[in-house]
């Protein structure tokens, strides 16, 4: 990524967010066809009122399309919950794209069918950018690493990207790397400190992640001697995908895993399978007190 960076002009560099959005939606245009129109409108809904009953399962049924995307069991899981006291307190994105935003508003609709008939009914709170303000309400959705625009996408929606956000390049990631403070680390720590947190899709080779981790993890731990309390205890819950089918006793491989996360707060939940990790999270959420 960084070598197409440099590769272009300072003209087109400034325009680099169009390209990288051209290339990641190239082929769900083309595998949309006419319903590409409904597809974009989805995307960059605000709330479930945004499209009609038939907008929401045509996109729906486009999303069925492809089975092994575990965003759709994900959304399903916090759009049970997205009105109570057991909603998430943020949800977190390291992804450019709102598939997951869009997903939750869709399966909201599921549920609550009267949502498409209320105009105030918002359920999450985009967020890409320091000048954001939260409200009241609404989960904070955070794009930690920035949003792409979405092709024929609202209008609404792109008044809200923020270009310099974007964390594509090596030159974006090592800005945050050498800076004490930034707006990704400090909504991303902010979350860790307060709140236990749930890990789907990540590997965790991110050295800026298992920093900020790290640094959450040890000030815990640090209060925990000076309390005389167990320091064992993990923070956050990280799903991951079995490497193999399920034994009586963890592999060499899945204490290596577990062993490899350990002292960044983390406790490994394995899951037999990518579908499974909406059965999961919704019984996290549904058995939070």
């Amino acid at each position: 990524m960084q070598a197409a960076a440099n590769s272009l002009s300072e003209r087109k560099r400034r325009i680099l967010p169009q390209y990288l959005s051209e290339a990641l939606y190239k082929n769900i245009k083309e595998q949309a066809g006419q319903n590409w129109k409904t597809i974009a409108k989805a995307l960059t809904s605000s709330k479930p009122f945004d499209l009609t009953k038939q907008e929401w399962n045509d996109f729906k049924s486009f999303i069925s399309k492809f089975p092994k995307a575990s965003a759709p069991q994900i959304a399903n899981a916090i759009a049970k919950v997205a009105k109570n006291d057991k909603r998430p307190e943020a949800i977190i994105s390291f992804n450019a794209e709102p598939l997951l935003a869009a997903l939750i508003n869709c399966y909201y609709c599921k549920v609550n069918p009267k949502a498409l008939l209320r105009n105030d009914i918002k359920l999450l709170k985009r967020l890409s950018h320091d000048l954001a303000s939260l409200e009241r309400g609404q989960i904070p959705y955070y794009y930690v690493h920035g949003v792409l625009p979405v092709p024929d996408g609202r209008i609404e929606f792109h008044k809200n990207i923020a270009a310099d956000k974007l964390v594509f390049t090596e030159s974006q990631y090592l800005q945050l790397s050498r800076s004490a403070y930034s707006w990704q680390s400090s909504t991303f720590l902010a979350s860790c400190i307060h709140h236990r947190c749930v890990f789907v899709g990540l590997s965790f080779s991110d050295p800026n992640l298992r920093r900020w981790l790290a640094w959450e993890h040890d000030g815990k731990t640090t209060q925990r001697k000076e309390r005389n309390l167990p320091t064992d205890r993990p923070t956050h819950f990280w799903l991951k995908k079995r490497p193999h089918e399920l034994r009586s006793s963890l592999s060499s491989e899945q204490r290596l895993i577990e062993k490899s996360v350990e002292h960044l707060g983390i406790r490994v939940v394995w899951i037999d399978d990518w579908s499974k990790a909406g059965d999961m999270l919704d019984l996290m959420l549904q058995t939070t007190a």
